[in-house]
């Protein structure tokens, strides 16, 4: 069994790192509290442990809790997204020079003529 448990930690810090390489430190904060509620779920069905109606309330409190953060920053990331559009959209500037006339932007040069 101890072996087992070393293991296990292996992966839980393999996992962490991975999620912090990709999505960054908020989401692996934000997914520890979980394994409570993971153990909450596995001990009574395979250790044969008591379920108490205090493991059902925190679990619901921390999926609840884990809900609020994800959508809270979903719409973060969509608030801002939204803010880099109106600020590319509004970097377009217009240089004339007698016949010729360019249209700069963030991305390339183009010649109106």
């Amino acid at each position: 069994m101890l072996w087992q448990g070393i293991v296990l930690s292996g992966v839980v810090v393999i996992v962490t790192a991975w999620c912090v390489g990709v999505k960054g430190p908020l989401y692996a904060s934000v997914f520890n509290p979980l394994s409570l509620v993971i153990v909450a779920i596995f001990a009574p069905l395979l250790l044969e442990e008591n379920l108490y109606l205090g493991s059902v309330i925190g679990a619901v409190l921390i999926v609840s809790g884990l809900y609020m953060v994800l959508w809270g920053k979903n719409k973060e990331i969509k608030t801002s997204s939204e803010k880099t559009k109106h600020v590319e959209a509004s970097s377009v500037v217009e240089i004339t020079n007698s016949d010729i006339s360019y249209m700069v932007d963030n991305e390339s040069i183009r010649e109106r003529t």
